[in-house]
């Protein structure tokens, strides 16, 4: 359900060392923000450390020419299971039918319903949406993930769709009310979302409680 979108290996090992995360999700600006020339070990990285879970690696050619020769690249150079995130565009489209019998295929960068099913269509086992990215532009994320769910299944397609691009806890709330299968969130607004102050001022009382009646901090053979 949830997913880490983020490059950064030691973000990555700590949140799936710690919470049960089911994959993490990658784009060329997330590569290249970590400043590394180690392209495809940084990738091997990141599948060892999330196995037996999903990568999702993004191709970065705008050309279906492109997009394919990277796809084969990422065939080559990095270890299952992975999924190649090609752009809902024309040239991605076409990408999409080639790749679509050679490795699992996310579209990404969805923002129209029609988008979405074409993407399906095409060939795509995930349809990534950008959430805050349509809110800012006057669109409805929320209703085109009901839309998209409602059609897949009553289509009895086979498909994930993958709610990503967050600012808030409520955006990642809707999402998966309204039928996302998962949600790829940042580092930083997952480790928000999972701990609460209340949680932690409640252990506190209970512990304090416990030493006060044991004399001891935790349950120990002799209590």
């Amino acid at each position: 359900m949830y997913l880490i979108d983020s490059a950064n290996v030691k973000s990555i090992k700590q949140l799936s060392e710690t919470y049960g995360i089911k994959g993490v999700t990658t784009n060329p600006k997330l590569m290249a923000k970590e400043n590394r020339t180690d392209y495809f070990h940084h990738l091997r990285e990141i599948t060892d450390l999330i196995h037996p879970y999903t990568l999702y690696v993004q191709v970065n050619g705008e050309t279906t020419e492109a997009m394919i020769e990277e796809a084969e690249r990422f065939l080559n150079h990095i270890n299952p299971p992975f999924s190649v995130k090609i752009p809902a565009t024309s040239a991605g489209f076409k990408a999409m039918g080639a790749l679509k019998d050679r490795v699992p295929i996310a579209a990404t960068g969805v923002v129209d319903f029609h988008q979405g099913l074409m993407a399906i269509e095409s060939g795509a086992t995930a349809v990534v949406v950008y959430v805050n990215r349509m809110l800012a532009s006057g669109l409805a994320p929320f209703d085109m993930i009901d839309s998209l769910r409602l059609v897949s299944e009553r289509e009895e397609r086979e498909v994930l769709i993958i709610a990503a691009s967050f600012k808030s806890t409520d955006q990642v709330r809707m999402a998966l009310e309204f039928g996302a299968h998962e949600v790829s969130v940042p580092p930083k607004l997952l480790e928000y979302m999972f701990l609460h102050p209340l949680t932690e001022e409640s252990v506190k009382d209970f512990s304090k409680d416990f030493r006060e009646r044991y004399n001891a901090p935790h349950v120990k053979s002799n209590n």
